[in-house]
């Protein structure tokens, strides 16, 4: 099927754009977190280099649950924090991980009530910035060197990115999103 929606995540998007600018600043981010977090919400979360929730947060990665593509690049951030098997269960099932859970998993720093969220995060952002700036900075960027992934062969990149495009303009999507918005279970049938 050829798909009337637009992919608001190719590498210029600005939300893309965004993300890959979070993981450029030189400062640590800090977030932190009260309620349920889906989608491209958890994915900011996943960016932020040190997150603090509340007993309530709860996050969720819903693509597979709407017939929606995900890009590579988004999907990266979580497998830079999570187990893989976690990652995979979040994306496959598109099942909400508890505050609990995420702490667990390391995706949550500390779980706090959402009395002391506030108070939390700046006493982090109070130690943080007692240190040595250009250490923390240096730090910052070393850590996430590490961690990424080497780059793609361009062969991949380019298998993953028509993988993506055919799923984006499949018929499933459209199901996905229509039983979405009539608040129905979607029935996909893999075209």
């Amino acid at each position: 099927g050829s798909s009337k929606f637009q992919d608001p995540l190719s590498r210029e998007d600005s939300f893309v754009q965004l993300l890959a600018e979070m993981t450029r600043i030189q400062v640590p981010l800090l977030g932190c977190v009260e309620g349920s977090v889906w989608g491209a919400a958890t994915d900011i979360c996943a960016c932020c280099d040190c997150l603090v929730g509340t007993p309530t947060a709860s996050f969720a990665i819903t693509p597979a649950k709407i017939g929606l593509p995900y890009n590579a690049s988004g999907m990266s951030h979580f497998v830079q924090v999570m187990p893989l098997h976690v990652v995979k269960w979040m994306f496959f099932s598109g099942e909400p991980i508890s505050a609990e859970e995420a702490l667990r998993v390391g995706f949550l720093n500390e779980v706090v009530p959402a009395e002391q969220l506030t108070e939390k995060i700046e006493d982090m952002a109070l130690i943080i910035a007692s240190r040595a700036p250009l250490v923390v900075s240096l730090l910052k960027k070393q850590i996430l060197c590490i961690a990424s992934t080497p780059n793609m062969a361009p062969e991949v990149f380019e298998e993953l990115h028509e993988m993506r495009r055919q799923t984006w303009n499949s018929n499933d999507m459209e199901e996905g999103i229509q039983a979405f918005f009539s608040k129905r279970k979607p029935v996909f049938r893999g075209d």
